[in-house]
């Protein structure tokens, strides 16, 4: 899975990452998480076929917890295991 996080003028994405996760996790560590690059581009491999929520975030205020001033965009993905998956994503603010 791969792609490009765009954020509003002014907005760094530096310090941003790219998570995805099962629909039925259980468990967080069934998670896979990329780091944005200063470019936009991401990139993470998918563990297989099936449902899957991906979520860009920029934690702007750096206390590892998603709360208003922070960057977030949602997306799901119904994947079969092609290594060649795109999704870009467009951060927006978020609120609580």
């Amino acid at each position: 899975l791969s792609g490009t996080v765009s954020a509003p003028t002014g907005v760094t994405r530096s310090g941003g990452f790219v998570i995805l996760c099962p629909y039925d996790v259980v468990d967080e560590n069934d998670c896979i998480t990329a780091t944005i690059e200063v470019s936009g581009a991401y990139s993470l491999g998918l563990p297989g076929p099936g449902e899957y929520l991906v979520m860009a975030a920029m934690d702007a205020d750096g206390n590892n917890s998603l709360n208003t001033g922070d960057y977030v965009s949602y997306e799901s993905l119904n994947s079969d295991g092609s290594t060649s998956t795109k999704l870009d994503f467009l951060l927006e603010p978020y609120s609580e």
